[in-house]
């Protein structure tokens, strides 16, 4: 597939033929990878200017016959060592939360015990997002 040099640029043909070579890449006896990494950044193209948001975490483009293409978002969230180290240090609490490393269980308790305001605790924060590409054939 030609890819053209203007971002979203891509037709929902060149998406759902993108689909269709990914969904076979995939489910062949043998994936293949190239094919199947070579068509993920042409669907996540895709889903985001063809996609329905279904939720605040699926956005979906169906495709008659073929099935739906799916678009799901994962957020985590996980503690910033470096930010908790530099605050804790700071409050004398650094001891108390080391396990080799910080202990994220650790760091929440002494928010809840009332040594870290809930502000300070949140700014310990990271929100990791992650994007993952799902399909659902068709039904008979």
């Amino acid at each position: 597939m030609k890819k053209s040099g203007k971002k979203n640029s891509l037709t929902l043909k060149e998406l759902k033929e993108s689909f269709v070579q990914y969904m076979r890449a995939k489910e062949s006896s043998k994936v293949d990878d190239k094919i199947v990494k070579k068509q993920k950044p042409t669907l996540m193209e895709g889903l985001s200017k063809w996609g329905k948001q279904t939720d605040e975490k699926h956005y979906v483009v169906s495709f008659d016959g073929v099935g739906n293409l799916i678009k799901e978002v994962r957020v985590s969230v996980v503690l910033n060592e470096e930010r908790a180290r530099e605050l804790l240090a700071k409050k004398n609490l650094l001891n108390g939360c080391l396990t080799p490393s910080i202990d994220p269980d650790k760091v929440k308790s002494m928010s809840m015990l009332g040594f870290l305001s809930e502000e300070e605790y949140k700014s310990l924060l990271d929100e990791k997002r992650t994007e993952a590409i799902k399909y659902k054939f068709a039904e008979a």
